[in-house]
């Protein structure tokens, strides 16, 4: 699974995720300061699950009806940097393959698996 990492993540986030073995490119080694739909379509571009904290991509994918290869949705405040490599891995390690697209929302309650339906991806 090929994770795309938005600009808000810390490199050691990213670190630790490529050292589990995901493959990880940044959103800042295409371009930095990316409009979110340009993020977005990066994602679908290359095949990319896309990890992110802000909210706008939840409006992007479901509101607005935009493409998405899948969208990992990170809202853990106050959450070690480990903490949030390793429920990434868990995550990606338990579903893999079935997060995509889905919007998975993770935050301090555990995690929510959202598919996108059908008529959602023709648009």
């Amino acid at each position: 699974m090929k994770l795309l990492v938005d600009e808000n993540f810390s490199g050691r986030v990213v670190d630790g995720l490529r050292a589990m073995g995901v493959e990880v490119e940044l959103v800042t080694s295409i371009q930095a300061g990316m409009k979110d739909h340009r993020v977005l379509a990066s994602s679908v571009a290359s095949g990319s699950l896309l990890r992110t904290e802000d909210s706008d991509f939840g409006e992007l994918v479901f509101r607005d009806h935009h493409a998405s290869v899948g969208v990992l949705y990170m809202r853990l405040d106050g959450v070690s940097i480990d903490r949030r490599i390793a429920i990434v891995h868990e995550v990606i390690a338990r579903y893999g393959e079935d997060l995509l697209r889905c919007f998975t929302v993770i935050d301090h309650g555990g995690y929510r698996i959202r598919q996108r339906r059908l008529e959602e991806e023709r648009s």
